[in-house]
């Protein structure tokens, strides 16, 4: 199940941001109220839009994204898009995005900015991703436009 991000998440998505980028390959040390910032960036104005996915009323995974409108599509640009390392390669990443499809109808592609080498290319991939350009920019065009 997905549900829109609330303040009250903030903290436990924070843990997990820090949890979650800990690990290869991203290696990440983040300071709690630095990351807690980054949170509350991600989920503070009427064109962002934040969920979780739950998993017996506990967060296992977060997406927040922006809302952008270019001349012939409206793009959700996905800042961060993460999975508790306890829960990760079970699915639920592929899992939320189909929920997230469904639910952002406004929303003709998924876009997003990622490492070129990470592991995340592959799961983005697998996931009707396209990479474009040289950079890893990634597209993945939505059935409801």
């Amino acid at each position: 199940m997905i549900r829109k991000v609330t303040k009250s998440d903030y903290e436990t998505i924070t843990r997990l941001l820090i949890k979650a980028f800990k690990n290869p390959p991203w290696n990440e040390e983040w300071d709690y109220h630095r990351a807690l910032q980054r949170v509350e960036q991600l989920d503070d104005g009427k064109h962002t839009r934040c969920y979780v996915y739950l998993i017996d009323n506990k967060i296992a995974g977060v997406m927040c994204g922006k809302i952008v409108t270019y001349i012939k599509s409206v793009d959700l640009m996905i800042e961060d898009f993460y999975v508790d390392p306890e829960y990760q390669r079970m699915g639920i990443g592929h899992k939320m995005m189909i929920l997230l499809e469904k639910e952002l109808d406004e929303v003709d592609n998924f876009t997003l900015l990622t490492g070129k080498n990470f592991y995340s290319v592959n799961f983005y991939q697998k996931n009707g991703f396209s990479i474009k350009d040289e950079v890893v920019f990634m597209n993945k065009k939505l059935n409801n436009s």
